[in-house]
């Protein structure tokens, strides 16, 4: 697996880079097999090994020179979408030279041949793969051909002339066209299997395109820490429930009901939209795990699933009231300018304590939410505060009154709470 992750990442290089690599690998190969096979050749009768000797050298040079215009190109930065396009042409015009030596119809080249074309498209892409194909079939014809006329000698590498009997029609006819069609089959194999990548590769790129999609609207419907927390594979985070001290945030607006009243349906849904895209915006900026938009109330709390301190969670908490506090002012103004007759304040009540966490509802749908008295608590502290202001327990007071200016509210008598509770206001 690391092998074809390496791979993949190679694919994506620049064509210059690709042919670079190619060469530095191919060129010290071909160096050496052709020192070997020139010198295990000395002792041949058969062959003209002054012929023999250039062309070997021709191959050297044939991948030297794109070696050196890629390394140019990478030097300066250059994508080069032209130089794979210039080995099928030099280099597939060595491999066809080396054809005619040693006579088209009897050499291992017509094997070769279509193995260095399939590396081309695997490496290079497709494109040069059939270009590859073109110039070995241009090449063929072109020899041929110029053989037939008499331009040519037949197989001119070789010394004994018994050779010239393959250059018959028979003879052509029963390895030609054996060599062209597996030419043909080895080439569509690798066509096969580039098309499929190539498919496979855009169902990926759709597959992407709609989880992207998909991760965009669960994060519309659920908690932002929640549904990274699911798609990172940590959903045992969210799915058991758990006893966990929480700063609980509950702000609603004031004079909301009346508001329903007195603008359009679609004023009003364009308030309310700017309003909660706004106060979850901040909620996120904070860190803060929205658990509810319910009517024109939010309900935010601080440490779960994500964890800190309690210190943290409470300061957090009351730095975020104190920031929507400030952008439903400014939203205020920004509808008075688009001619709506609003003015909203919020109240905003907070309160630290434990509070039960996880999934509740039924087996086929759940929800992430906190429940219990310091819940309560927070609710209750908002009906008791101020409009325009933020309420805050004496719990979360012991945290966060050393880095955020609060003054004693009194001891309140909250409904459903029995004892007194001690309050202060965020100054």
């Amino acid at each position: 697996m690391a092998l074809v992750q390496r791979f993949m990442e190679l694919d994506d290089w620049p064509a210059s880079r690709k042919v670079v690599l190619l060469m530095e690998i191919v060129l010290p190969a071909q160096a050496v097999m052709s020192v070997i096979v020139y010198a295990t050749s000395a002792a041949s009768d058969i062959l003209d090994r002054e012929l023999f000797g250039r062309w070997i050298l021709l191959g050297v040079v044939v991948l030297v020179v794109p070696l050196i215009l890629s390394l140019l190109a990478v030097r300066a930065g250059a994508e080069g979408r032209w130089l794979p396009y210039l080995l099928p042409l030099l280099y597939g015009t060595w491999i066809t030279l080396g054809m005619y030596g040693f006579g088209l119809w009897s050499t291992w080249f017509a094997c070769a041949y279509p193995l260095v074309v399939m590396i081309w498209a695997i490496w290079l892409g497709g494109a040069v793969g059939w270009f590859g194909v073109f110039c070995c079939i241009a090449g063929i014809t072109l020899v041929e051909i110029l053989q037939a006329t008499g331009v040519l000698r037949y197989a001119p590498f070789m010394v004994d002339r018994g050779i010239d009997a393959q250059h018959s029609g028979g003879w052509i006819a029963s390895s030609g066209v054996a060599q062209l069609g597996f030419f043909l089959i080895s080439y569509a194999l690798v066509v096969v299997v580039l098309s499929a990548r190539k498919l496979q590769e855009a169902q990926l790129a759709q597959a992407h395109h709609r989880l992207d999609e998909s991760n965009h609207a669960i994060r519309r419907y659920i908690p932002t820490q929640v549904a990274e927390a699911i798609l990172a594979g940590d959903s045992e985070i969210v799915q058991l429930l758990a006893r966990r001290k929480l700063t609980i945030c509950f702000s609603d607006l004031v004079g909301f009901t009346d508001m329903t009243d007195q603008l359009e349906p679609e004023d009003l849904s364009f308030v309310l939209n700017e309003y909660f895209t706004e106060m979850t915006a901040i909620a996120d900026r904070y860190d803060g795990t929205v658990d509810e938009l319910a009517g024109d109330a939010i309900l935010t709390f601080f440490g779960a699933p994500r964890i800190t301190d309690d210190r943290d969670h409470a300061v957090r908490a009351v730095q975020m009231a104190r920031d929507m506090q400030a952008a439903l002012g400014l939203l205020n103004s920004r509808w008075h300018d688009a001619g709506l007759d609003v003015a909203l304040d919020a109240r905003t009540g907070i309160n630290t304590g434990v509070a039960t966490i996880g999934n509740f509802g039924s087996e086929g749908r759940t929800k992430y939410a906190a429940l219990g008295r310091s819940v309560n608590l927070a609710a209750r502290l908002q009906t008791e505060c101020p409009p325009g202001r933020i309420l805050v327990s004496h719990a979360t007071w012991l945290l966060a009154g050393s880095q955020v200016e609060c003054s004693p509210y009194g001891e309140l008598q909250l409904k459903g709470i029995q004892r007194p509770v001690l309050a202060y206001l965020v100054e």
